[in-house]
């Protein structure tokens, strides 16, 4: 038994966050000795797993924070080899954990996570000594200090004040503007604000006063703890519902809302915080930290990020934040007394200003006239393309004319435009008479300048003042590409854009407005050639200097307040550096420069709209789609078409006529030349050859055309704007709306007949080509209808008698609300007031990205900022396969043990499995239960399929599974998808040594008095996923240690099934 004069031995696996605070307050405590590993360390490093196994064994106590990595699993199982006898004491986020394998009472374990929970130095130190007194109960125990879960911090100072007008009198205004910081209480308890103080402190410099909010990272009533977005509407806000900052930097770790999310597919993946950014109507910035480099090692990684890109940049995009740019990575320290490595966060200097100057940049607009703001245009190119037709290319959005009406609403709005050509064909047109654009081919750098097509001729004397503050690797990398600036030939390669001595900054000024092209990218010259053509040869190559020059130019001497690209996509973002987490040597940040950067993008491409978000810092303003219209049969198609309907009625009532029209149908077929199409062999029938032909006309028929392209700003109206419905309609759209099913079925007829053998013939003797094609067009005028509110109008008799009496009923009027939706989406989507308002210095909000003709309608209203996410597609194929392979792995290990399989398995599921592993435990829940998802082509899962026991060679492993309240609210179809193979499950009539959730059922059902043929009663016995009640997220035992409302274990099992006792799924 150790005396107070002798130390504790006190052995610990912590989070590495933890450790520098646990080692001062320990080094506070003259009771207390301390070996505490990193839990990320000791998990990787084996070496240091070992060391850990010989401090343990010469511990006087043990103290573990339980996680649910299977780490954890290794270290259950050694607990058993230590020699000595410690008491071990364990405990964990999660109350399932407290206790495991402690040697103390449960009460022990509850009171340690209480310490934990408040957090703080202090509070630590207490800790440990309250660990020590298990060991030695004359080391004196004292309760945890409350601290607060939210309110004003300045680093340094650690006084923390409750109300903005409290911190203003420590911390007075002296600046116009202002940004909220929002950051962890993680950060304040663990004294580790160094960042924040670097960030607060680079942003006064610019200027900006700054208010410093920490907050816990949800809300708890019972605590106190607001969470972050009540935490932040009331520090931001005022009383009045005004908002007191100019931009929000968001530090937090993860979604700043908590609350149910409803359909995924209809609002989006975190509704709440979007709505509150709205609310703000401020740009949100979300600066990345890297909890697993060093700077060393980020500056040497040329793909810059990758494990941070899950948590650190995608899941902020669903919420709106923007410009992800890195600010601080990990910094290794080794704790002398266990020798284990643990991480601190380490400030990236240049980084912080970086970003501090942009946001300033931002901040700006808000508050100076638009008669006074600068914005610069850029049109894209393609490389290696005709330029003089290929200017503005931007797939599928009418570039030209959208900038002339964007700059139109820009004048009404107060900017200081002049000039504006009256359609954006006059634009272009003006382009390409005054060559501003880029040498090439045709176009020499002396005609682009004779012809008025430059905006300065930039003295070599600025660029080298410019070039002079780039970092040293890029300055060598454009001299070794590009030659001295401005450039010079090398290897028969002329400079780029250089005329005597000066490069040429190319495009159109309309006052206080500036349109571009983008400069050459990877070539030099008026010639075209492989010799000219650098970037055929060296893809990595950087920009010429004419390139970096117009960005700097625009940033530095037109003085832009904003920059916007126009269309899908330029080059800017594909340019040379790090994939995320930027650094200063990387192209696109240096071009980019501190200019804000809007981005107007094709909502139908998110793989690339990320790229320009992440490596440009792009603020995308999406725009819809082109409209679609399906096409019609024309020409030889139509003269065969009609031939064919002839053929079917004449081959019962006229076999004559019918034969003289099998020779027209061939001689058609040749006049038209679709042999290739038909591909008649010589063994087919005649009747083969006509089912070929009604399969290429139905093909065409079914296929769908763009009508011209989108102009930013307009939506379609009229019969556009029915055909655009359709269009998202005739896509199932996992509700059993599609449109034309509809009809089919409205009608009595067999839709999948008719997609099988368009050339077979329905009830009303059409051929199925036909009636397809009449079904889109009775939708479309049935859509038309209905927009205009008249739920008759354009439907036939017979189908609205149908629709309003017989069994469809229901059916009709989802189709009439779904349709009435959409069109409101339309209407809403105003692209260029979205656009105008993030020039105000407003935010632009998030939303989900894909195809209207894939029935994706949740991507409007356009003039968001897109996110790259599907949750339909949860779990991947590949997910699946991981997750059957760590369900053979689960199984394996028991049945090697036990000798038999488990009956039941319980399982934490947290959202990162969805964010980060793509559904591989939702993969390995389905198969323990014996069944896998069904995919659609597109990738889209479409249910499930239960596997036949024999085809499983094993029983169906009954499992529980208690999710997070992140889960639970962030991904609720993903739980009513796992609830349903659930109860597919438990309805199958199999033997109970076959089925152990049915067979626990029965049992249960026995016990209970219960019957499984009462449906009521069967939905009660078979839920299998539980969770607090909704809007709370906590598991409320460590509510009854604060209040020390409990006696014994039991108590506290009580409470815990009590609270999480909260059945979710359908039913």
């Amino acid at each position: 038994m150790n005396t107070t004069t002798q130390s504790i031995r006190i052995v610990s696996i912590m989070w590495g966050s933890y450790l520098p605070a646990f080692l001062a307050a320990a080094e506070e405590s003259p009771h207390v000795e301390l070996a505490i590993f990193s839990q990320k360390e000791i998990e990787n490093n084996a070496e240091c797993l070992e060391h850990f196994w010989a401090r343990a064994a010469d511990a006087d106590a043990i103290l573990f924070y339980w996680t649910t990595d299977g780490f954890w699993e290794e270290v259950s199982a050694r607990i058993d080899e230590l020699a000595s006898s410690p008491a071990i004491i364990t405990t964990s986020f999660d109350p399932a954990n407290w206790g495991r394998n402690a040697t103390v009472d449960i009460s022990v374990c509850a009171r340690a996570y209480a310490y934990l929970a408040e957090g703080g130095q202090e509070n630590y130190r207490r800790l440990l000594e309250f660990v020590a007194h298990q060991v030695n109960p004359e080391v004196p125990v004292q309760d945890p200090v409350p601290l607060p879960w939210q309110g004003f911090l300045h680093p340094p100072d650690q006084k923390v004040y409750d109300s903005v007008e409290e911190y203003r009198k420590a911390h007075p205004s002296v600046h116009d503007h202002t940004v909220g910081l929002l950051f962890s209480r993680h950060t304040f308890t663990n004294s580790d604000a160094s960042l924040e103080r670097d960030l607060i402190a680079a942003l006064e410099a610019q200027g900006i006063d700054v208010l410093p909010v920490f907050s816990h990272g949800t809300p708890d009533k019972e605590v106190g703890a607001l969470g972050p977005i009540e935490t932040a509407r009331r520090f931001f806000k005022r009383p009045d519902g005004s908002v007191r900052i100019d931009a929000l930097i968001n530090l937090q770790f993860f979604f700043l809302g908590r609350e149910a999310c409803g359909d995924i597919s209809e609002t989006g993946v975190a509704p709440q915080t979007v709505a509150f950014f709205k609310e703000l109507n401020v740009p949100v910035f979300k600066p990345v930290i890297s909890y697993g480099k060093s700077i060393r090692e980020w500056e040497e990684d040329p793909q810059g990020l990758i494990a941070e890109v899950s948590f650190g940049i995608a899941m902020p995009e669903f919420e709106g934040n923007i410009e992800p740019i890195i600010l601080a990575c990990s910094r290794k320290l080794t704790e002398p007394r266990s020798d284990t490595v643990f991480e601190i966060r380490e400030t990236i200097a240049e980084r912080v200003g970086h970003i501090a100057e942009r946001i300033a940049r931002w901040v700006r607009l808000s508050s100076k006239p638009p008669a006074e703001r600068k914005v610069v245009f850029v049109f894209h190119k393609n490389e290696c393309a005709g330029l003089e037709a290929n200017v503005g290319g931007a797939a599928g959005l009418d570039s030209g004319e959208s900038v002339v009406r964007i700059m139109r609403q820009m004048q009404a709005a107060g900017y200081r435009v002049e000039g504006i050509p009256d359609s954006g064909e006059a634009l272009m047109q003006t382009i390409l008479e005054r060559k501003a654009i880029a040498e090439f081919r045709w176009t020499t750098v002396d005609e682009i300048v004779a012809k008025g097509g430059h905006l300065a001729l930039l003295d070599n004397e600025t660029y080298q003042e410019w070039f002079a503050g780039l970092p040293e690797k890029a300055r060598t990398g454009l001299v070794d590409a590009w030659g001295d600036p401005p450039g010079r030939e090398m290897n028969g390669v002329p400079p780029s854009m250089v005329l005597d001595g000066k490069l040429v900054i190319t495009g159109l000024n309309f006052g206080n407005v500036n349109v571009i092209m983008q400069p050459k990218r990877g070539c030099a010259g008026s010639r075209c050639d492989g010799q000219v053509c650098k970037i055929l040869h060296d893809p990595d190559i950087p920009p010429p200097h004419q390139y970096i020059a117009t960005y700097m130019y625009m940033d530095r001497v037109f003085g832009a307040d904003v920059m916007i690209h126009v269309g899908t996509h330029g080059n800017l973002e594909w340019m040379p550096g790090k994939g995320a987490g930027l650094s200063a040597a990387c192209w696109p940040d240096i071009a980019t420069g501190h200019m804000p950067h809007l981005y107007i993008y094709n909502a139908d491409n998110p793989a690339e709209g990320v790229v320009a978000k992440r490596r440009s810092y792009a603020t995308l303003v999406d725009h819809m789609q082109a409209v679609m219209s399906t096409a019609d049969t024309y020409g030889g198609l139509e003269e065969l078409e009609d031939l064919l309907e002839e053929y079917h009625r004449a081959k019962d009532l006229d076999p004559a006529r019918a034969h003289q029209l099998e020779h027209l149908i061939r001689e058609a077929i040749g006049r038209h030349h679709l042999e290739d199409e038909v591909k008649e062999r010589d063994s087919s029938t005649f009747e083969e050859l006509v089912e070929r032909c009604h399969e290429i006309i139905s093909s065409v028929k079914n296929s769908q055309t763009r009508i011209g392209m989108h102009v930013f700003g307009q939506v379609p109206e009229g019969e556009e704007r029915a055909e655009t419905i359709n269009t998202i309609l005739r896509f199932d759209t996992r509700n059993d709306l599609n449109a034309r099913r509809l009809v089919f079925d409205l009608w009595g007829e067999d839709i999948f007949a008719a997609l099988k053998a368009p050339g077979g013939r329905g009830k009303s003797g059409k051929t199925y080509s036909r009636l397809l094609y009449e079904a889109d067009r009775q939708a479309e005028a049935m859509i038309a209808g209905l927009i205009e509110g008249d739920n008759s109008a354009g439907v036939s008799e017979t189908i609205f008698e149908s629709a309003r009496n017989g069994p469809l009923q229901t059916r009709f009027e989802c189709f009439a609300g779904l349709v009435r939706d959409i069109d409101q989406r339309i209407t809403d989507s105003r692209e260029i007031d979205a656009l105008l308002n993030a020039m105000d210095g407003g935010h632009v909000p998030a939303g989900p990205s894909g195809y209207l003709s894939r029935g994706r309608y949740d991507i409007l209203p356009t003039g968001r900022n897109f996110y790259n996410v599907d949750p339909t597609r949860i779990p991947t194929r590949a997910a699946w396969r991981v997750g059957v392979r760590l369900a053979e792995a689960l199984l394996k290990r028991y049945l090697d043990e036990e000798g038999r399989y488990p009956e039941s398995v319980g399982m934490v599921w947290l959202a990162s499995d969805i964010m980060r592993a793509d559904g591989e435990q939702i993969g390995q829940i389905l198969h323990l239960l014996g069944a896998r998802p069904k995919w659609r082509a597109n990738g889209q899962v479409d249910g499930f399929e239960i596997l036949p026991i024999e085809d499983l060679g094993r029983p169906r492993v009954d499992v529980n599974i208690r999710v997070s309240g992140i889960t639970r609210d962030c991904f609720p179809d993903a739980v009513t998808y796992v609830d349903q193979v659930v109860q597919a499950v438990a309805l199958l009539d199999e033997p109970l040594e076959e089925n152990f959730i049915r067979k626990h059922m029965v049992q249960q059902a026995a016990k209970e008095g219960m019957s499984l043929e009462d449906k009521k009663q069967f939905r009660k016995l078979s839920y299998r996923i539980f969770c607090a009640q909704p809007g709370v997220y906590k598991a409320g035992v460590n509510l009854a240690v604060y209040a020390s409302a409990w006696k014994t274990e039991g108590d506290l099992s009580d409470i815990y099934v009590f609270w999480n006792g909260y059945a979710y799924g359908g039913g």
